[in-house]
């Protein structure tokens, strides 16, 4: 006997919205909908040079002939789950220096609110405000007016991209991609 206004009858009456959302959900976390994994895009060129929100600028090309450059996009400055993908990188830091990698965080919004992210994250690589979505154009990240696509990706030594990842979410982060990617072992 079910009685009118309980929780058994509302989760019935809602079923039809609550059962997709465990569907969808389900399927993200076994990995049957993953965010995109590219490759090589060789068309696509990241700027020669950068200016940090510290006020340094960056020459792009001169760090990729002697580091691995990984660059880390956030969708926004209030990006929790790309916080936490800093938060996930940050933590395997001292692997960094047997890979001879470097970091660097593009995001959208104004030098204030990105040296803000910086200052919270509290991740030890350049942050980039990206204000006039400029580089999120350069790279086809634009995800709206004021966001870009929560991405990672790797340059060459010639500024384009040898590995991409576009997108992330709570329930992947592509850690064991970008792994491969770098061919660097046992740091996440």
């Amino acid at each position: 006997m079910v009685r009118h206004g309980s929780c058994h009858s509302y989760i019935k009456n809602w079923g039809f919205v609550i059962k997709p959302v465990i569907i969808l959900s389900l399927i993200v976390q076994v990995g049957l909908i993953q965010p995109t994994i590219l490759l090589s895009v060789e068309l696509v060129t990241f700027p020669q040079s950068v200016t940090s929100v510290s006020g340094d600028e960056i020459d792009i090309e001169k760090i990729t002939k002697s580091k691995t450059v990984v660059i880390v996009t956030l969708k926004s400055p209030n990006c929790s789950v790309c916080r936490n993908q800093l938060e996930r990188i940050k933590r395997n830091l001292g692997a960094f220096e047997t890979c001879n990698m470097s970091f660097l965080v593009v995001c959208p919004g104004s030098v204030n609110e990105v040296k803000t992210v910086k200052k919270e994250s509290g991740f030890p690589f350049p942050f980039i405000a990206d204000t006039d979505l400029e580089i999120g154009d350069q790279i086809g990240l634009i995800l709206r007016d004021n966001e870009l696509y929560p991405s990672i990706f790797v340059l060459k030594p010639n500024r384009t991209i040898r590995w991409m990842q576009k997108g992330r979410n709570y329930l992947y982060y592509g850690d064991k991609e970008l792994r491969e990617a770098l061919n660097c072992h046992n740091w996440i």
